[in-house]
């Protein structure tokens, strides 16, 4: 007891030195970049390239909400938990379930062209010289310095969730029983794209209500760039916490806004298992074990919580007592969604636009567009996989089967979508892509 007592002491003691402490590094200062904001706020960043607007966009987030940017960062590093107790814990579990540092480390070069790595660092260096500017708002000295690996990561770590894996991998991870098959998303974002033949004044329009929380990591964060890069761009829109570059808005030729479409992009399936070994294909397979330690807050307390991490050919596998269920979805690797992101921002009309979308590099989220040569478009944009014909992919699949084990995707070709239709307008409300304009 004496001794539980002693060291239940020393984890305050060193939990409250290494809150107190400032972290210690050299700072980057960049002065090819400025921040102004107008009356309501909101920031434009002018910079000599995409890097600088990252330096200048990771300084006003900072300043705007410093808490929410460091959070997605201790989830990639997996030190959550540290701080918010069982909650946190739950999002660094996640982390480990997507493998998102291993992943990182393995394609940064690999994925992501030079001038995309540098924006992620320029990021990274904007927050380290802002947490050297306000030590009292670092929530965790060792945190700090963070990297653009960090920070690509924590970007790898918000795109699942668009499509809904949360809703799968949560209930296993805990026991529960599996949601039913979903329809088409709940109601809430909307967008409409009227021709100038259907607005009544001449003009084509795009009108955004894509609806996201309040706060939090998916708060949408308005911000206006105007960058040096190339020939120069400027944009106007908006992205969430943690991300260097627009997700959604216009520049001077081409505006596009996001709704949630719902695609099937998850599988499970039913393992048929002795022991540590899984059948597939007819022979018997081991299953990879790793054991994670889980930090926990309680209290003024930090609790080791220890996890066994099982993986297949499919994926993750979940122990329990409905059976060994192994998840498998697309592009389980892919870092490379500033590739697309930055391409959108930049895009001169709609053939540099769809040219960005072909790539497949953003999961899932419609895609609502119109340009000032008066095109609107609405692509049902989703990474969906080739899967073999035959079975209910919604239900619980065999897991012995080979042929059920898809590798690729669906052709962006095949990907629904409804360009300059006859009707002059387009609408989606995070409904089916089969009722986006009138017959």
């Amino acid at each position: 007891m004496i001794k539980a007592t002693w060291r239940a002491l020393l984890v305050v003691l060193v939990l409250a030195t290494c809150a107190s402490e400032p972290p210690r590094y050299a700072p980057v200062f960049r002065s090819d970049v400025t921040v102004t904001r107008d009356e309501w706020g909101v920031p434009t960043i002018r910079g000599a390239d995409d890097a600088a607007i990252a330096y200048g966009i990771a300084t006003a987030q900072a300043e705007d909400d410093f808490a929410t940017v460091q959070r997605q960062l201790l989830a990639v590093r997996r030190r959550l938990g540290r701080l918010d107790g069982r909650e946190g814990a739950e999002v660094d579990f996640l982390s480990y379930v997507l493998r998102t540092r291993e992943v990182v480390e393995a394609e940064w070069d690999a994925q992501l062209p030079a001038e995309d790595r540098a924006v992620y660092d320029a990021y990274a260096d904007g927050l380290n010289a802002f947490a050297l500017s306000r030590p009292d708002e670092v929530l965790d000295r060792r945190l700090f310095p963070v990297s653009g690996k960090d920070v690509v990561g924590a970007v790898a770590l918000k795109a699942p969730l668009f499509f809904g894996l949360q809703n799968t991998i949560g209930p296993l991870a805990s026991g529960k029983p599996l949601p039913l098959a979903p329809g088409e998303a709940e109601r809430g974002s909307n967008a409409f794209a009227v021709t100038a033949a259907r607005s009544g004044d001449g003009v084509t329009r795009l009108v955004s209500n894509s609806h996201q929380p309040w706060t939090g990591p998916v708060a949408w964060y308005e911000l206006q760039i105007e960058s040096g890069e190339g020939e120069g761009y400027r944009f106007r829109g908006a992205n969430f916490p943690g991300v260097p570059f627009g997700l959604m808005g216009h520049n001077e030729h081409v505006a596009y806004t996001n709704t949630v479409n719902r695609p099937d992009l998850i599988d499970v399936y039913r393992l048929t298992t002795e022991g540590d070994r899984y059948l597939f294909g007819g022979e018997w397979r081991d299953l990879e074990r790793e054991r994670v330690t889980l930090r926990v807050r309680v209290g003024p307390l930090t609790i080791p919580v220890r996890r066994t991490l099982w993986r297949s050919v499919h994926g993750p596998v979940f122990r329990g007592e409905d059976g060994d269920l192994a998840v498998r979805w697309p592009q389980t690797d892919n870092i490379s969604h500033s590739v697309a992101y930055r391409a959108l921002a930049r895009a001169d009309g709609i053939e540099a636009f769809e040219d960005a979308l072909r790539r497949q590099l953003i999961p899932s989220t419609n895609f609502v567009y119109a340009d000032a040569a008066g095109n609107v478009a609405h692509y049902y944009n989703a990474s969906i996989p080739a899967r073999a014909p035959g079975p209910d992919y919604w239900g619980i699949l065999p897991g012995d089967d080979p042929a059920l084990v898809w590798d690729g995707l669906v052709p962006w070709e095949r990907i629904p979508r409804n360009v300059n239709p006859p009707a002059g307008w387009l609408m989606n409300a995070n409904n089916t892509p089969f009722v986006a304009t009138a017959p």
